[in-house]
């Protein structure tokens, strides 16, 4: 009974500590969620970190490509639970796996990848399921690229 109580004790006590607790982040994750999230355009590149709880998508940025060109997304991102890919949709809805970290079984995956875009609207995203990652990435930026709010 007395290790019970201990145990009891100790669930809460690292609840609290957390801030967080596990219905919270189910929540989280079925509503999509991204925490801390900021997204910025600076002199030299488009930054966006945060944390993402997913059960299945959600985009993070969306690009008006004036001209076909290519960008380099640069960036990492940190496994708490669940596999995640990294996705950009052009403007015919053609999708492109940028990453997908079930490939790279890492819980921190470095990013540096060139990517071609094609003329038209466009949107990077996350999906997952039941997934939480810490995230930070930079796009180029470019003349022929105007990054969306």
């Amino acid at each position: 009974m007395r290790k019970i109580s201990i145990t009891v004790i100790m669930c809460l006590m690292l609840a609290v500590m957390t801030g967080c607790s596990s219905s919270d982040t189910e929540k989280l994750k079925q509503d999509n969620s991204f925490n801390s999230f900021s997204a910025q355009q600076t002199k030299n590149d488009y930054e966006m970190k945060g944390t993402a709880y997913l059960s299945s998508e959600r985009d993070l940025v969306s690009v008006n490509i004036l001209a076909d060109t290519e960008i380099t997304l640069k960036g990492t991102l940190k496994k708490q639970e669940g596999e995640i890919k990294l996705l950009y949709e052009d403007t015919k809805g053609n999708i492109t796996t940028l990453l997908n970290s079930e490939d790279l079984k890492q819980k921190t995956i470095k990013v540096d990848i060139p990517v071609s875009l094609k003329a038209g609207n466009g949107k990077f995203y996350l999906s997952g399921t039941s997934c939480i990652y810490d995230f930070d990435f930079k796009l180029s930026l470019n003349d022929e690229v105007e990054y969306l709010e």
